[in-house]
């Protein structure tokens, strides 16, 4: 009697704590796997600021504006960790348009993304991407405007399971043209990529393997 107690008690949390995920859903961002594509979603979310940079991009044949980074932690609905880094990007356009925007340094981890064009943004709303995709080898995430962008700003984030950020290589903003302006942003840091995790469990298993062969050789030694 005890025992079906138990497993009845065990089956009515189960079930509650699928309604209590369920619900969550409702403000989650969308998971972006290399080679994916996903709408982007938007909803507030309250995070902890961690570092910010500010860039101005143009000055040639692309567009021309101000790309502010803000790199955040302690979000409740970052899919991969409270603790892990979540990178914001705020575009404030001041000339041209902008279909896409592109950003390298994802390969090493997971990531999630969502629009940002509402109160609790640190920019005022504007135009944000409609779609994001990711490079098959997963390094480039990418944000795309369904009608380009030719209002003063557009808002979107990647959440991420990294630990950790790094200085920049450029990010790559796109008109309609084709024409490109590149700016600095900020990369994900923090966790070892698959090959080096690889390189550390050949290199323990090596080691492994000469001590078990010279765990003999100093028994015979101390024996004799």
């Amino acid at each position: 009697m005890r025992w079906a107690t138990r497993k009845w008690v065990r089956g009515l949390l189960a079930v509650a704590g699928l309604a209590v995920g369920t619900s969550a859903l409702a403000n989650s961002p969308a998971i972006l796997l290399p080679g994916g594509t996903v709408s982007i979603p938007d909803f507030p979310d309250g995070v902890a600021l961690v570092a910010t940079k500010v860039e101005s991009f143009g000055g040639g044949l692309g567009p021309a504006g101000v790309m502010t980074e803000y790199v955040v932690t302690d979000s409740a609905v970052n899919p991969f960790g409270y603790h892990d880094m979540v990178f914001a990007f705020s575009l404030s356009l001041s000339s041209g348009n902008v279909a896409q925007v592109s950003l390298p340094g994802y390969a090493a981890f997971d990531t999630a993304v969502k629009s940002c064009n509402n109160a609790v943004c640190i920019e005022p709303p504007g135009m944000p991407p409609d779609t994001a995709t990711r490079s098959a080898d997963g390094d480039i995430v990418s944000f795309l405007w369904s009608t380009a962008m030719t209002t003063d700003s557009g808002g979107f984030v990647i959440y991420t399971n990294s630990t950790g950020y790094s200085d920049p290589p450029s990010g790559r903003i796109i008109d309609l043209a084709g024409d490109v302006s590149l700016v600095p942003v900020f990369l994900p840091s923090g966790v070892p990529e698959p090959a080096t995790w690889a390189l550390m469990l050949v290199g323990i298993a090596a080691l492994g393997g000469v001590m078990r062969r010279r765990a003999p050789l100093k028994a015979r030694r101390a024996s004799c």
